[in-house]
């Protein structure tokens, strides 16, 4: 059984076509699957807050003392990701990297291309290519997806896998 912490967006960008479901919806729609598998799975903004603890400690906080085992975001085209990106810096500038646990990268085909041992973020909005750099040095492990089916399909493959 994983601990999994399961970040990723919670709406859509303005202005963008989209699905009827939030992110976030799916993002709860993933959770339920992981815990279908027997998994725990921690949602930042389902965890109670601390008075007087800001977002970084909570991040922190959750991944020490909740022993996360495994981190999977999720990372859908058209989402408003700029709390996303503020995790991958949190996580970037934790000290002892090293020994986080690793990230699976469940991401839309449209996002990542990859080349070899080189991955690039295809999306250049929202300034995604300085993540390039925390993802690379933390090893992550990319799972691609195309459809809501797809999706679903490598979330039971990645569960089954953790």
């Amino acid at each position: 059984m994983a601990i999994i912490f399961l970040l990723g967006p919670s709406v859509w960008k303005a202005g963008k076509k989209t699905p009827a479901y939030s992110p976030m919806e799916m993002r709860r729609q993933i959770a339920e699957m992981f815990r279908e598998n027997g998994h725990k799975v921690i949602l930042m903004e389902d965890e109670p807050d601390i008075t007087g603890e800001d977002l970084p400690r909570k991040f922190y906080r959750l991944l020490r003392d909740k022993a996360v085992t495994d981190v999977v975001v999720y990372w859908p085209p058209r989402a408003e990701m700029q709390t996303t990106h503020a995790e991958f810096v949190l996580w970037g500038a934790c000290p002892n990297i090293s020994q986080l646990p690793p990230i699976q990268l469940l991401h839309h085909a449209s996002i990542f291309s990859v080349k070899g041992e080189v991955f690039n973020i295809n999306d250049r909005e929202d300034r995604n290519r300085y993540l390039t750099s925390i993802l690379a040095r933390q090893g992550v492990c990319l799972v691609e997806w195309e459809s809501d089916e797809d999706l679903k399909e490598q979330v039971c493959l990645l569960s089954a896998e953790l």
